[in-house]
């Protein structure tokens, strides 16, 4: 865990917790299910962000789909050697990922953006530090069709959005 990190601070004794106790993402998920009953209610969880995180998550409604959030966003970078073709889930990886290492020639690599647990309104950052780009780096799972191409030392930003009828990844800068 970076050491400028702060874990924020328990939450009030006057919210309403869905489970005394500290649980997963994926139990969460699981066993409360994001809906009417929970809406507004917050729950701890102890591995947030995919680095053994505690945080808390609060159950929202945007109108027409239910979701757990995360309650704070912090600034945390997880580094990832550039070694396969990857999918970064939500909520089991940073909020900004860097990667590095280098794509050799006639290589393609392909970084997806998960979906599972997202939440609208999400942020995700990913830092293209690799040390050589001679192949390609592809990144997949954005809303509104094929992937876009990495260039070397890129920093593309995206995020969460509602179209209506599903979530969706959208590139913002």
């Amino acid at each position: 865990m970076p050491s400028f990190y702060t874990p924020p601070a328990e939450p009030s004794p006057a919210l309403q917790l869905v489970t005394p106790s500290r649980i997963t993402i994926a139990q969460l998920h699981t066993n409360f299910p994001p809906g009417p009953d929970y809406l507004g209610k917050f729950c701890q969880v102890s591995d947030l962000w995919g680095a053994g995180i505690r945080g808390n998550m609060r159950c929202g409604f945007n109108g027409r789909v239910y979701y757990w959030e995360a309650t704070t966003q912090p600034q945390l970078i997880t580094s990832v050697p550039m070694t396969g073709d990857m999918t970064l889930q939500p909520m089991s990886s940073s909020p900004i990922v860097e990667f590095t290492g280098s794509v050799l020639l006639g290589v393609t690599r392909t970084i997806t953006l998960g979906t599972q647990f997202v939440f609208p309104g999400q942020p995700k950052e990913i830092k293209l530090g690799l040390s050589s780009l001679i192949g390609n780096v592809v990144i997949a799972g954005l809303g509104l069709g094929s992937g876009i191409a990495g260039v070397l030392g890129a920093t593309p930003k995206f995020v969460c959005i509602d179209t209506g009828s599903a979530l969706e990844w959208r590139r913002v800068n």
